[in-house]
């Protein structure tokens, strides 16, 4: 979601953040709890990372790492 007015009860909503070290076509993904409007503050997926600030982000390399781990159990995956 670009927009906080986006977030959706029970949904796995991802803020879309961007600042200063970030290039302008790429967004870090901020995790917020699916039952509140608050951010996450616990790192209890694999895919989470922790910012310095404390901010909890989706990080993109271990979710490729994770994709990559499922296609191995689970049979092939095609990346695009």
């Amino acid at each position: 979601m670009s927009v906080w007015e986006d977030w959706e009860v029970g949904m796995a909503n991802l803020l879309m953040l961007q600042d200063k070290i970030t290039p302008p076509q790429q967004y870090s993904l901020l995790v917020t709890d699916q039952d509140t409007t608050e951010p996450e503050t616990s790192l209890y997926n694999e895919t989470f990372i922790r910012k310095d600030s404390g901010q909890i982000l989706l990080s993109a390399e271990r979710g490729k790492q994770d994709m990559k781990f499922c296609g191995w159990v689970k049979g092939e995956v095609t990346k695009n």
